[in-house]
């Protein structure tokens, strides 16, 4: 069985699946406690491929975590700096965000990868900062002078000229690359009690992000 859900391991420049365990529905009656217990920043962006890279070298660089949107009105992917992925329900995401309690959002894309249904669930006391613009290159940038990482961009830059050149296949096997066309394949999530599998987004190609 397949239980996965990240792309890369920390800032490596060949990505791989990172193997998940015990990862299930968010445990309410566990406070959630990240670096240090203190998250700066929580990342929101969906779950395409661009961004979904451009978040989790974020976090690499930065340890804090993501919250993965797959669709709209879907099913929510918690993915901390350290530690199990977690699915957590839709309705409970203002609840959610508010008990991550991190003293910025960052959001990764524009309409089309997080509604702005879902900004307007935040409490509107927290610092909300949306990064957009079609090129993602220049998204990096911005969230790299956000977050004073440098050197961010150009390691974006790096896998994302991978992908467009067929270098590069997010969540594939071995060292064949792969049509980048082709999605991730489906992962499963456990849940921590029910022995039920649950399926994992699959990653969806930039390309078919709707324009709003």
């Amino acid at each position: 069985m397949k239980i996965a859900v990240k792309l890369f391991s920390g800032i490596a420049v060949a990505f791989s699946m990172i193997s998940v365990v015990n990862a299930g529905f968010w445990d309410w009656s566990r406070p959630y406690q990240g670096p240090s217990k203190e998250i700066t920043t929580l990342i929101v962006t969906g779950n395409y491929t661009k961004a979904r890279i451009l978040a989790e070298l974020t976090q690499g660089e930065t340890n804090q975590p993501i919250l993965l949107i797959t669709k709209e009105g879907g099913s929510l992917f918690f993915m901390p700096g350290k530690g199990a992925c977690q699915e957590v329900q839709n309705a409970s995401f203002t609840n959610f965000v508010k008990m991550v309690n991190a003293k910025q959002v960052l959001i990764l894309g524009d309409t089309s990868y997080v509604p702005e249904s879902y900004t307007k669930r935040m409490d509107p006391k927290q610092t909300i900062v949306r990064v957009d613009n079609k090129d993602w290159y220049k998204v990096a940038v911005t969230v790299g002078k956000i977050l004073d990482k440098p050197y961010l961009a150009a390691k974006f830059k790096k896998l994302s000229d991978d992908l467009d050149n067929g270098l590069y296949n997010p969540g594939g096997r071995g060292t064949t690359p792969a049509p980048t066309s082709a999605p991730l394949e489906p992962t499963t999530v456990i849940k921590s009690i029910e022995p039920v599998v649950i399926a994992e987004p699959v990653l969806i190609k930039d390309t078919e992000v709707i324009p709003k």
